[in-house]
């Protein structure tokens, strides 16, 4: 049993009786404390009384001290003050009345001394009325005897209830009698609790409450059956309740008091990872096999390849999205993948330019003569459409470009073994006005996305214009020879031909006595593959007398050379065109320090080089794809009144067809021959016999340049005109 400790005491002060009287309680020093200890089975005593009683005087006593509840002590104090002898009995009466008027026990007597200055302490004990336990009629201390409900009543009196005998003789027995009101009784009615005897001489209780249903389906209250004393409670089959079992649903109370439900139905998998149901526990419920490893989605957006787990859930590999060099910010897509949210559009990445899906848009393939990483390193322009009539300078960077479009940058890239190129990098191209190349260098369009061309890009070279970009490189080219003059009656003799693709033809001879042979066409050079990258080799000039007067036929400059490099798909329904120029015819006898013959016409340049190449390339059936050579010039009229001779033809654009040499101005001179074309090769200028001051002979035709195709995966050549057949970097039907 645990400690309990002492229950707090109740404190009364209580001066001598005897100073009372006098009226003059003056409370001294010297005192006593009195502790009254009340026994647990003092269980009737429900007042207490404390008394001193002087040698020789009436007793005085406290007050009436009702037993609190739950209180086992009393304490009082007593002061000796003037009047109080030093040697005092003490004792304490309990009494089994709240009013301390039915005396039911006393302590014993408990003689003290005051000492002054001093609390003295006493302890008394009330130990419980000797009714308790005791037969009724047992004699107790106020000269009564104990009754049935263990107090001590007046002798005389009805002191048996339960006997049904008259005690007291007053023809009255138990509940009958009047002394027995609201004593403890015994009543055949089991259900009345705690019964007593009642005014009318019966004996009742209270009515038992029947609030305790066995289970929670029995109805409350319940009937007491009288005989038992038992509850009985009816069954209540409108409520719900719960069977335990979580193999039914919608419990309800049964008819018998029992509970039960509907069978579940399973079918309802608590998740994805959750197979068909393969039965039911009562203590569980519905059972559902983990579809371990099966495919899930977590619902975390950076993880990916989820999977179920041997517990039921649903867990992935994580990842991440980090910026890169293109996408400032990215988001997961939870299959693995990564959304840019944030692209670094138009801004330069290695090797390429960043689109707006936040890739680097680099060239799915090395690229002819250019390095990209080295040209994107230096920028790359935007999105260009030339819709107008655009041209590009390569020697001085000079342009003339459609209104609201993006400049592209342009960088100089080294060749090996070739002349430098100029480099023009954007990220889209679409010529559907014309874009016209000149100047000293070959230029490469470096295009980081697609390009389509539906209008024309020129390099070509022609008489009396800037020559194609890049055109007659000295140190690759071999160029036509130039025409001689005789030694005497000087006349000269026509140029040969520019030779690149293949050999240009030779000009015409003068023969006979005295006479001198004509230019020798230039023989074919360079290679098919187009690298490095030059445009073709101009034509031989025409001879001339020793005349500072005299003029020979100029020379045909070679087309230029055009690269277009596509790193997405390259679409052709225009014309590209690197053609070459005609010669200029030889002029008639210019009168000088003395007369002599005609002047020799210029040999045609030959056609430059188109490189096409792309990730895929498409050329349609209504492109143009041309590198003729130009036709040579007529030769020159010996008479200083005559004719100059007629140019020839620039080298066909559209067709395939021959350039025409120079003819009909001079009747006497040899014709200049025919450009080189897909249809013929060079021409080479007829003979003439020679004469002193005569006319002179005609030049030679270009040959025909380079037309390359390259593509990195798919490729379909569907073109009207190829002059010259090109060659392929792969097979390309």
């Amino acid at each position: 049993m645990p400690f309990l400790p002492p229950r707090r005491p109740i404190w009364l002060l209580v001066c001598a009786g005897l100073a009372l009287a006098a009226g003059a309680c003056m409370c001294g020093d010297a005192g006593l404390s009195v502790r009254v200890e009340i026994a647990p089975r003092a269980v009737t005593t429900q007042c207490v009384k404390v008394f001193a009683a002087p040698p020789g005087a009436p007793e005085v006593g406290t007050a009436p001290i009702p037993r609190p509840q739950d209180k086992d002590v009393v304490a009082v104090a007593i002061y000796q003050g003037s009047q109080l002898p030093e040697a005092i009995s003490v004792l304490a009466r309990g009494y089994d009345d709240p009013d301390c008027t039915r005396l039911n026990e006393e302590s014993v007597p408990n003689t003290v001394r005051f000492a002054r200055g001093q609390l003295t302490g006493v302890t008394l004990h009330l130990n419980g009325s000797p009714c308790v336990g005791a037969d009724a009629g047992t004699r107790c201390p106020n000269g009564g005897v104990c009754r049935t409900d263990q107090l001590c009543v007046d002798g005389g009196t009805e002191f048996d209830c339960l006997n049904n005998l008259d005690d007291d003789s007053d023809g009255r027995r138990d509940c009958l009698d009047p002394d027995c009101l609201d004593v403890t009784c015994v009543t055949a009615n089991q259900c009345a609790v705690s019964p007593k005897c009642q005014p009318d001489g019966g004996c009742a209780g209270a009515p038992k409450a029947c609030e305790t249903p066995p289970t929670f389906c029995h109805q409350a209250p319940g009937t007491c059956a009288p005989a038992t004393g038992q509850c009985s409670y009816a069954p209540d089959a409108s409520i719900g309740c719960d069977d335990t079992n979580l193999c039914t649903t919608m419990d309800h109370c049964l008819l018998d008091a029992g509970c039960g439900g509907t069978a579940v139905a399973c079918n309802t998998p608590p998740g994805v990872c959750f197979g068909p149901s393969t039965g039911c526990n009562p203590a569980t419920g519905c059972l559902y096999p983990v579809l371990t490893g099966s495919g899930c989605d977590d619902g975390a957006l950076c993880s990916s390849n989820d999977q179920c787990a041997a517990d039921g859930g649903c867990q992935g590999t994580a990842y991440s999205c980090p910026p890169t060099e293109c996408a400032q910010a990215r988001a997961c897509l939870g299959d693995g993948g990564c959304a840019v949210t944030l692209p670094r559009t138009g801004q330069p990445c290695t090797g390429g330019v960043c689109t707006d899906g936040g890739s680097c848009l680099t060239f799915p393939y090395p690229p002819s003569n250019f390095s990209p990483v080295a040209i994107a390193d230096a920028g790359i322009g935007g999105d260009v459409v030339l819709s107008c009539n655009a041209w590009f300078n390569s020697t001085d960077g000079g342009r003339s470009w459609c209104s609201g479009q993006p400049l592209p940058v342009v960088t100089v890239a080294a060749q090996d073994g070739g002349p430098d190129a100029v480099v023009l990098a954007m990220s889209e191209l679409t010529v559907s006005g014309s874009l016209t190349l000149v100047g000293s260098r070959p230029v490469i369009l470096a295009v980081w996305g697609d390009v389509n061309i539906s209008g024309t890009l020129s390099a070509r070279s022609a008489i009396g214009v800037d020559a194609g970009p890049g055109s007659g490189a000295p140190a690759q080219c071999s160029s036509g020879q130039d025409g001689t003059s005789t030694a005497s009656g000087g006349v000269g003799s026509g140029g040969g031909g520019g030779g690149y693709g293949a050999t240009g033809g030779n000009a015409g001879d003068l023969t006979g006595s005295g006479g001198v042979a004509g230019g020798n066409g230039g023989g074919s050079n360079g290679n098919a593959s187009i690298i490095p990258l030059r445009g073709g080799c101009h034509g031989g000039e025409g001879g001339r007398p020793n005349d500072t007067s005299a003029t020979g036929g100029q020379r045909g400059s070679g087309g230029g050379a055009v690269q277009v490099s596509a790193a997405g798909l390259l679409l052709v329904t225009g014309t590209v065109t690197a053609s070459g120029a005609g010669g200029r015819g030889g002029r008639e006898d210019v009168p000088g320090s003395s007369s002599e013959g005609g002047n020799g016409g210029g040999g045609g340049g030959s056609g430059g080089a188109v490189l096409l190449e792309g990730q895929d390339v498409f050329i349609a059936s209504a492109a143009r794809l041309t590198a003729n050579g130009g036709g040579g010039g007529e030769g020159g009229d010996g008479n200083s009144g005559g004719n100059t001779g007629n140019p020839g033809g620039d080298g066909q654009t559209t067709a395939g067809t021959a350039a025409t040499g120079g003819a009909g101005a001079v009747g006497c001179a040899s014709d200049g021959a025919s450009g080189g074309a897909i249809a013929a090769g060079a021409g080479s200028a007829g003979n003439i016999g020679y004469t002193s001051g005569g006319c002179a002979t005609g030049g030679g035709g270009g040959g025909v340049g380079r037309v390359r195709v390259n593509r990195s995966r798919t490729c379909k050549v569907d073109a009207g005109v190829m002059s010259p057949s090109p060659t392929f970097g792969l097979p390309c039907p």
